[in-house]
């Protein structure tokens, strides 16, 4: 009977469906007639998929799954394999007892033993780690403690990631006393007062001192820390104090760099307190000098704004508006006949005369292309590098200017048609000068003393000491902690000798394992001497650029102020050129200005030498390859060709190729067949002047107070060691010198490194040191 009913049509349980609702569209509500079910938006008989039958399966997890096929089984999808039984868990690396967890609950774990690492090692207890029975010791690691040989985080290797000092004994610090005791930190401007008194921008103590008339040198304000505090002296802080000026009520006013403001200090010569001026909506970006007008207004030179502005209790306008076409202007002064002012414009390299109103200026000296160089000439055939203090000498009608990288004072007329002069050379980085009394004080940066320039009995100029404890002298050799350094720079390991770079204007050399630092060649010592001859005291070096060692073992160097590239045979003990229109060099080729260098040795043995050769400005550079055998050339990059923009570091690798970093945002490698590939994002070339390959597709550099390290195949850029920010929090320990782990220990200016493995030697330039960084894991 049932059968009839199904045949009639009559719906009864477990009639089959109609054939024809077989594959039919699933309703609004994913509903089908009884007996099919919805799947995948059809009506059918079974919850299996046609397609997924027969392909792999598992069931159960950990050391219980077990594999299978899908199949159909009363219409239901499901794996032919069943979970298998759990066991006791034990140390394998599997979920034996498939709870989900890995060697947990281990079986015969906890026995006594002894074991781990370093300052670890002692009594402790078996534990599973990645699959295998080790010791955990019941001491737990600390933090590593530099300089104490002990491995105190356990990880096996002691002091890692610590900064120790290896060279240098840089004098530079944070010291009041006598002239002869106190010391500063990369001083800048200066200012006087009536009574003879000299205020100095200590920028990297972040201080304003004074040296008193009566001998001594002591902290007009700031707490070293770097902030922007205001209140009392002792208790303010600064950042990067730059320019100074005595108010004509005796009041001192300061820029500060970094916190891009102007501040007051009252009564600087008693109990002085400090307080913020003219920085919330006056639009200064990096002020420098700041100097009084005859009416009371203030001049702000705002270098990295590039305006020179003019402020007043009521506003701070830019002078000229935005129309005045200044380049880096670091200081300004008034004209005698207060209709104008001169400005000394530092990364224009020349000297201006704007008017008052600034809607009129005229180049004194310098180029308006803002060409660098040294020589004297009338207006724009004069040549200054990185000017950047002035004082008016009305008397004898000129201003004298701190041409701080040509290491020298300038005299600028201000009668046309007269040439500048030297008006006294042989300083050392001077940066800021002020007029006291008969005599100009002289700020030097890269020896951190101030000293002046005074009328000697003959008539002559002499140099007298001021705030000399700072004083560097330029080189001593000997132990390396009592060696003197001068601006080390272009580190690199020299095989089987030591750790070579380029000092100022010398090549030195360290032997780590015997702690010593010696001059390997320098400047002329024998006056009408040769460039080539023997180290020490015969051949010589005019301006040492990039030190590499060549593939023969030999140590080569650019040298700019011959325009060559020359070689260190330490064999021969000799100095000579290898490459230059010198027709005994093995390359006979000319050269405009030699800066970077670098080695490789190409797929088929071929010795190459990487040369970026050129200038900033004007701008023009090239990358240049030379066959060491033939002295062929091939011209990689150049800048008329949109391939080269202030190139700062160089490094060969090992198939032929070189890497390079200028100011383009990637490293970018030179194939030996001509192709360039960007490898690592690096942000720019700012304060890099050095980098090392270490084999493992890994680049290493140290910029600022940072040590880096980028992989190329991921593209990724890690900080090593990262230092405090200066100067430190603690106020005993002297900005810019403490050894120590990352956040305790601090780098001023690291620019170039050097990689013995495991052990990464940087320069810090502004510490004129050499420091040593056993890699952290």
């Amino acid at each position: 009977m049932r059968a009839l009913f199904c045949v009639l049509g009559v719906g009864l349980a477990g009639c089959p469906p109609p054939p024809q609702l077989e594959g039919s569209q699933c309703d609004s509500q994913g509903q089908c007639p009884r007996g099919l079910v919805c799947f995948h938006d059809r009506c059918r008989v079974e919850r299996c998929d046609p397609e997924e039958l027969g392909l792999a399966c598992s069931a159960g997890t950990g050391g219980c799954a077990r594999t299978g096929v899908i199949e159909c089984v009363a219409g239901d999808q499901g794996c032919s394999a069943s979970p298998g039984a759990p066991l006791d868990e034990v140390c394998n690396g599997v979920d034996d007892d498939c709870n989900g967890a890995i060697d947990d609950a281990v079986r015969d774990a906890g026995d006594a033993c002894f074991g781990g690492l370093g300052a670890c090692a002692g009594d402790g207890v078996t534990v599973c780690v990645d699959a295998g029975f080790v010791c955990k010791s019941a001491r737990e690691p600390v933090a590593e403690l530099c300089e104490n040989g002990v491995d105190d985080d356990c990880d096996g290797f002691p002091d890692d990631g610590c900064l120790l000092t290896i060279a240098g004994d840089g004098p530079p610090g944070d010291r009041d006393g006598t002239w002869a005791e106190a010391t500063l930190r990369r001083p800048q401007f200066l200012a006087s007062d009536p009574a003879g008194n000299v205020f100095v921008a200590d920028s990297s103590n972040n201080k304003v001192r004074v040296i008193r008339a009566d001998g001594g040198v002591s902290t007009v304000a700031g707490s070293g820390a770097c902030g922007a505090v205001d209140g009392p002296a002792a208790s303010a802080s600064f950042c990067q104090p730059w320019g100074v000026d005595v108010a004509p009520t005796g009041e001192l006013y300061v820029s500060d760099l970094r916190n891009r403001r102007i501040r007051v200090v009252r009564q600087p010569l008693g109990t002085a307190t400090v307080e913020s001026r003219w920085f919330a909506d006056a639009g200064l970006v990096a002020p420098r000098g700041v100097r009084f007008t005859a009416d009371g207004g203030l001049l702000i030179a705002d270098t990295s704004a590039n305006r020179l502005f003019f402020a007043t209790s009521r506003s701070v306008v830019p002078v000229g508006g935005l129309a005045l076409p200044l380049s880096g202007p670091s200081d300004a002064i008034e004209s005698d006949d207060g209709a104008g002012f001169y400005v000394c414009e530092q990364t224009g390299n020349r000297i201006r005369y704007v008017s008052r109103s600034g809607t009129s200026s005229a180049v004194l000296a310098g180029d308006l292309a803002g060409t660098a160089g040294t020589a004297n000439g009338i207006a724009s055939a004069a040549r200054f590098d990185g000017p950047s203090q002035l004082v008016l000498d009305s008397d004898a009608g000129r201003l004298i200017v701190a041409d701080t990288n040509n290491n020298r004072l300038r005299a600028v007329p201000l009668e046309p048609l007269t040439a500048t002069s030297n008006w006294f050379t042989g300083l050392s980085g001077p940066a800021g000068i002020t007029r006291v009394g008969d005599s100009i004080a002289v700020a030097e940066q890269t020896t951190h003393w101030v000293r002046r320039v005074a009328a000697s009995s003959d008539g002559g100029l002499v140099l007298q000491g001021m705030v000399s404890g700072s004083a560097i002298e330029p080189i001593r050799d000997g132990a390396a902690l009592s060696a003197r350094l001068q601006s080390p720079d272009r580190l690199v390991l020299w095989p089987r000798n030591g750790l070579a770079w380029a000092d100022a204007a010398a090549v030195r050399l360290m032997i780590p394992d015997a702690g010593r630092v010696l001059t390997l060649a320098g400047p002329p010592t024998v006056a009408g001497s040769n460039p080539d001859g023997p180290l020490f005291n015969g051949g010589w070096l005019a301006l040492p650029g990039d030190v590499k060692p060549g593939p023969d073992g030999a140590l080569y160097i650019t040298d700019l102020g011959n325009r060559v590239v020359r070689r260190i045979d330490p064999g021969a003990t000799r100095i000579e050129t290898f490459a230059g229109p010198d027709g005994g060099a093995p390359i006979t080729t000319s050269f405009v200005s030699p800066a970077l260098l670098a080695f490789s040795t190409g797929p088929d043995g071929e010795d190459f030498m990487f040369v970026v050769d050129g200038t900033q400005s004007p701008l023009a550079w090239r990358l240049r390859r030379f066959d060491m055998m033939t002295g062929v050339e091939t011209v990689l990059a150049a800048t008329d060709a949109g391939g080269l923009s202030a190139p700062s570091a160089l490094a060969g690798g090992t198939e032929g190729d070189v890497y390079l970093l200028d100011a383009d945002l990637f490293m970018r490698r030179f194939a030996v067949d001509g192709g360039v590939t960007r490898v690592l994002r690096m942000g720019g070339n700012t304060a890099v002047r050095g980098f090392v390959l270490d084999g493992r597709g890994n680049a290493l550099w140290a910029r600022t107070r940072q040590v880096l390290r980028g992989n190329f195949d991921a593209g990724t850029v890690e900080v090593l060691y990262e230092s405090l920010l200066y100067p430190p929090p603690n106020p005993a320990a002297i900005a810019g010198l403490a050894d120590g782990p990352s956040d305790a220990g601090i780098i001023w200016s690291g620019t170039s490194v050097a990689l013995d493995g495991e052990r990464l030697y940087l320069t810090d330039e502004a510490n004129n040191r050499l420091r040593r960084l056993l890699l952290p894991r």
